[in-house]
């Protein structure tokens, strides 16, 4: 969950897509607004999708003809829910393998079963996707709930330029290293990213 937001996420499928640039994969979330405020539709970040050893960034689909992303359509009130699909030029046999993150949430593992009917799971409904499942929902090292004395990471969130700055209100959810990343990138608790010196000392 989105400690952020209050935002209940699921991925409740996982399925190949055949697109006019090659093949696919769409995943299925399943937004829960847990919390006693109005979840703005704004604030869904943006999906990321590695896969393989090495973590090899997916691009995301961009495709009207294919629906491609479906995200969230209006705000969400507290205790309603929100379906949003985004799409992947990976094929499904690289979801075996697989990093995926919104915001301070990571799942980790084989996504190929992820939906999948199965007897033990209670009359062919999709798997929930928890730390016990084949996909493995993680929080990063960096994403532990900062005291409330401690200073603003230093850093940018835009071009660099001058020397870095304290960025006051920004609360670093966890590094974005090598090999993906820019020794430095830094996920930030809201959902944004920016470039910080305790991630680039790391």
């Amino acid at each position: 969950m989105s400690e952020t937001y209050g935002i209940a996420t699921r991925i409740t499928d996982v399925f190949p897509i055949d697109t006019r640039y090659g093949p696919g994969v769409v995943i299925t979330f399943d937004l829960r607004n847990e919390s006693d405020e109005i979840f703005q539709d704004y604030n869904w970040p943006t999906p990321s999708l590695s896969t393989g050893e090495r973590g090899v960034p997916a691009e995301q689909i961009f495709s009207g003809e294919d629906g491609l992303p479906q995200p969230v359509s209006g705000n969400i009130p507290p205790g309603a829910s929100r379906v949003v699909r985004h799409g992947f030029e990976v094929s499904m046999e690289d979801m075996t393998d697989a990093t995926l993150s919104v915001g301070s949430i990571i799942w980790r593992g084989d996504f190929t079963t992820v939906g999948e009917s199965s007897e033990t799971s209670g009359g062919g409904q999709a798997p929930v996707v928890t730390t016990s499942a084949t996909v493995e929902q993680t929080r990063s090292r960096g994403s532990q709930s900062p005291s409330a004395s401690s200073p603003p990471p230093v850093g940018f969130t835009g071009a660099p330029n001058g020397d870095p700055q304290p960025l006051v209100g920004k609360v670093i959810d966890y590094c974005m290293g090598p090999p993906m990343y820019q020794p430095g990138t830094t996920q930030f608790t809201d959902g944004t990213t920016g470039w910080t010196q305790e991630c680039a000392g790391q």
